[in-house]
């Protein structure tokens, strides 16, 4: 008799799983098992590189203004230091505050810029996200899939159904 108060909870699961799988029939035997790499999908879904080519649309207009800002920057640190022995120390220190609010106003615009690109990549990644997950469903139920995996430690190649997802995303691309 198995003394039940003397088992850590990892044998008793063991054992439970051991009892079940007994008692399974060869019916269960035939279990349609499906792997799908979910990072190569979001990667290479060409409704993620639509998604990404619009959002670099929708920012590039700041990112061309941080380009210009810079380049006023970079040209009158330049102007300073070329011409710093001929300019008055009150001129040398005016342009130089005026060099240092230039490089925080860039520093600033630089940071909201990244701050605003990160919450809408995020937004169109969750939208993605659900647009592969369906297509990975519809694929299971087409192919008559028991169930799919998105997380393996090792898979058998044989059971590896990416790239039927992304012929499926491909095919529906709008």
């Amino acid at each position: 008799m198995i003394k039940i108060r003397t088992m850590s909870k990892l044998q008793l699961s063991l054992l439970s799983l051991l009892v079940v799988l007994s008692g399974l029939s060869p019916a269960y035997a035939e279990t349609k098992i499906g792997y799908v790499n979910a990072v190569e999908l979001v990667e290479t879904a060409p409704q993620g590189k639509k998604a990404l080519k619009e959002l670099e649309g929708e920012f590039i207009g700041r990112e061309r203004e941080l380009i210009a800002l810079r380049d006023e920057a970079v040209a009158l640190e330049q102007s300073l230091s070329k011409n710093s022995l001929l300019l008055k120390d009150s001129e040398k220190s005016e342009k130089t505050k005026q060099l240092l609010e230039l490089q925080r106003r860039l520093q600033r615009e630089q940071r909201e810029l990244n701050e605003d690109f990160n919450l809408r990549r995020n937004e169109e990644l969750a939208k993605l996200q659900v647009i592969v997950t369906e297509a990975v469903i519809n694929v299971a139920k087409q192919e008559n899939y028991d169930i799919v995996f998105q997380q393996a430690v090792w898979f058998k190649p044989s059971i590896d159904m990416t790239q039927a997802v992304l012929d499926y995303l491909e095919k529906n691309a709008k």
